[in-house]
């Protein structure tokens, strides 16, 4: 299976998606159960999270054996009959294997534990360092990039310090081969279960900023050209090498720049696809409390409009970044709600790049949101967020459970916000989003255009063209809570054109200098010539 621009993903995070045997925690076989209703949305692939064997569900960082289904949510049998029911409805099946850090109680860490003391092959499978003082007893210094994402732990079993995520799993030292080769075989093993792709997590890598190095042929040195992440350059180039190539690899919620991404889809392609996530640097879980609208738009006309952003897979949520609904709208106006998450709509199926979805989002979710302060003389609160459980009914624990409880608390909204409801009322978001999936499908401009922005400065409207040859889009979403005037450039105006899809029901088909927006009003105006004359 390969991505393309017109395949659209759909993210599960196993736990919080359906329990079909009533322990309050989501399960495989409940994902199998719902692969109908995946399927008649319209999507095309799932990328299943949160399957490995763990010390905890809620976190990718603390795995203890890759080659495990976590027993809370099934079985290796339950896998393969989801795989095959899949494949069946013609769904394609992604795991994401987050190869960053593993529990502290794997065996790779036990053993590279006691090795330090006496050596063994585990010696160097994570990043150990001596630490400063006459006694070793201060932590060693990352390097300034680092600080944000990186500690060291002390270990009291062999006095040696070692670099952890700052929630305290250990790191994996990809930079060693014999790490490289265990990753490439548990990706060989999972693909024989008849897993389609794979969605690598949490790395870091960036290649030097010039032309020289950006352009360096495939047969020179090429880790040379890496500030970072040489060993994970290494790792995909170890993956394309000795799995083949009937699979899709993608990076996912990695640290990368432009010219990285330019250089990882280019000539010495190595990835199928990156999942771009720049311009969500204002939505990442748990404390982000300071979203604005404007940056957002700005980021992602940024990264809509560079060369090879055809070659992405964008999303606008997932489970490490914010649903932004409620910051559009008041989430206690489900009126307003519901055309804000359409507008959202719009825009994530007309940018460019694969769409992907998180689950929930095709029906208008929003976060469970909680308010503390970080310290007692703290004037100003924080908002912690997290995402929820699957909204499928009005029932108890939205239907997500049989449960007394869920794992997680279900979202309070679920009464007004669920699957069963919207799948019964033509003008719900989840009936939008699959007429916006179906219409992208259809649309050729819309997986292969250019992205031409407009109009960068308005902090509450996102205007842009879709162009490629004699095929021309105009669309223009707003995320404004009011009515609000859009000035359309004089050169569209010039080309004419006709509204062909919007959130509202009723719209004025021509296009004209000045277009008013009620509040979250997204339109697709086609500026093609035959299509103008067709539609008058």
């Amino acid at each position: 299976m390969k991505l393309r621009q017109n395949v659209i993903l759909y993210q599960i995070f196993v736990p919080s998606f359906f329990d079909s045997d009533g322990d309050g925690v989501g399960d495989l076989a409940g994902v199998t159960e719902k692969l109908p209703y995946l399927a008649r949305l319209g999507v095309d692939s799932i990328s299943l999270s949160g399957i490995f064997e763990t010390t905890d569900q809620s976190s990718d960082e603390q795995i203890t054996d890759y080659k495990k289904i976590n027993p809370q949510i099934g079985t290796e049998n339950d896998f393969r009959t989801l795989t095959e029911t899949a494949h069946g409805l013609g769904l394609t099946i992604a795991v994401s294997v987050p190869f960053f850090a593993t529990s502290k109680s794997h065996d790779w860490f036990e053993k590279s534990r006691s090795a330090q003391n006496e050596y063994n092959l585990y010696k160097d499978y994570y990043l150990w360092k001596k630490g400063n003082g006459a006694a070793e007893k201060r932590a060693p210094k990352l390097a300034a990039d680092l600080a944000d994402s990186r500690k060291y732990t002390f270990d009291s079993t062999n006095k040696t310090w070692y670099q952890t995520t700052r929630q305290g799993a250990p790191i994996l030292n990809i930079d060693n081969p014999r790490v490289r080769k265990e990753c490439v075989e548990i990706l060989s093993y999972w693909k024989e279960t008849g897993v389609d792709a794979f969605l690598l997590s949490g790395f870091e890598i960036s290649v030097r900023k010039t032309a020289q190095a950006i352009n360096t042929p495939v047969y020179k040195v090429v880790e040379d050209i890496f500030d970072t992440g040489r060993g994970v350059y290494r790792l995909l180039k170890d993956i394309r090498e000795k799995i083949g190539d009937d699979f899709s690899l993608l990076l996912e919620n990695c640290k990368t720049d432009s010219a990285t991404i330019r250089y990882l889809l280019g000539d010495n392609k190595v990835v199928d696809s990156v999942c771009s996530a720049s311009f969500l640097r204002t939505t990442s879980l748990p404390y982000a409390s300071h979203f604005k609208i404007g940056e957002f738009l700005g980021a992602c006309n940024e990264a809509f409009s560079t060369d090879g952003s055809e070659e992405r897979t964008v999303f606008f949520e997932n489970r490490t970044h914010r649903r932004i609904l409620a910051d559009l709208a008041d989430p206690s106006d489900i009126q307003k709600l519901c055309m804000a998450a359409k507008s959202l709509c719009v825009f994530l199926m007309t940018a460019t790049g694969a769409p992907a979805l998180y689950q929930g989002q095709e029906i208008g979710m929003t976060d469970k949101r909680k308010k503390y302060y970080f310290l007692p003389f703290m004037k100003e609160e924080s908002t912690f967020l997290e995402t929820t459980p699957v909204q499928w009914d009005n029932k108890q624990n939205a239907g997500f459970t049989e449960a007394e409880f869920a794992w997680k608390p279900v979202n309070e909204n679920y009464a007004n916000i669920n699957a069963a409801a919207e799948m019964q009322n033509a003008d719900s978001v989840l009936s939008f989003y699959a007429k916006m999936i179906a219409y992208r499908k259809s649309n050729p401009a819309l997986c292969n255009a250019k992205y031409i922005p407009l109009d960068t400065k308005n902090d509450k409207i996102v205007a842009f063209d879709r162009e490629e040859g004699n095929e021309k889009l105009f669309v223009v979403c707003s995320f404004s809570s009011k009515d609000v005037n859009f000035t359309v450039p004089v050169s569209i105006v010039k080309t004419g054109g006709n509204c062909i899809l919007s959130n509202y029901p009723i719209v004025s088909k021509s296009l004209h200098g000045t277009i008013g927006l009620r509040p979250y009003e997204a339109r697709i105006y086609s500026l093609t010539k035959e299509e103008i004359k067709r539609l008058n």
